[in-house]
């Protein structure tokens, strides 16, 4: 599965953003895999509803899940219009949420080592 995690740090370590449009980076995350990706999130938005273009950035990746601290109601229906499930999981790590939801383990996270997310 593809997922999206929204944080306000590049290390995977850190906590989960409260909410996923105002998260400074995304990390993405293929649930198979186990490898893992972080980027500044271009869509920055720290007033307002998760920006269009993000979700429609979302969907063109085949992202198959979000996960964010809190989803408001106009976030969640327009995540979901685009076929992607949204995940509430407040006050985690990400390797704690990684963890908790898919059931797998990332190197990056066994080794307990804080360093940027990039290919674990």
């Amino acid at each position: 599965m593809k997922v999206v995690m929204s944080t306000d740090s590049q290390y995977l370590d850190d906590e989960i953003a409260v909410r996923f449009g105002r998260g400074k980076y995304l990390i993405f995350l293929n649930t198979e895999t186990g490898e893992y990706e972080t980027y500044p999130n271009l869509y920055l938005n720290l007033k307002g509803e998760v920006d269009s273009q993000l979700v429609k950035s979302l969907s063109r990746r085949k992202i198959q899940e979000a996960v964010s601290g809190y989803w408001s109601e106009f976030d969640k229906a327009s995540m979901q219009k685009m076929g992607i499930n949204t995940v509430s999981i407040p006050k985690l790590s990400c390797c704690d949420a990684i963890s908790h939801l898919y059931k797998i383990s990332i190197n990056y996270c066994k080794d307990n080592e804080k360093k940027p997310a990039n290919n674990g």
